[in-house]
């Protein structure tokens, strides 16, 4: 059985499969086309303030995300940059490793 509560909590699906029951939590999506996403821009922006998780379909074939961005991350602090100058020096004196390939890169992480 799926009952959604109320707008800005997660689905709940109970599974009586064993004893106890286990229940899962699945969180909302909300699918809105571009020309809705128009129309109701604030709201669609409500839902993802409140968690939810928005597609926006454009046609067929494409289909999109709405994320917020909290201002603190966005900021670039003084160390942040200092490891930003640090790392773009290090790949300048080709202190780096270089993979042309997704199988090199593969083979890179499968290492690790």
């Amino acid at each position: 059985m799926i009952k959604r509560r109320h707008q800005d909590t997660p689905q709940v699906i109970s599974l009586h499969i064993n004893n106890p029951p286990k229940t899962i939590y699945i969180m909302a999506t909300d699918y809105f086309t571009s020309t809705t996403l128009r129309r109701r821009l604030a709201h669609v922006l409500d839902l993802v303030d409140q968690g939810e998780k928005v597609i926006i379909r454009r046609g067929n074939k494409q289909a999109y995300t709405i994320t917020p961005i909290q201002e603190e991350k966005m900021e670039i602090t003084p160390e942040l940059q200092a490891e930003i100058e640090q790392a773009e020096a290090d790949y300048r004196a080709g202190n780096c490793i270089r993979l042309k390939t997704i199988e090199e890169l593969n083979r890179y992480l499968d290492s690790l």
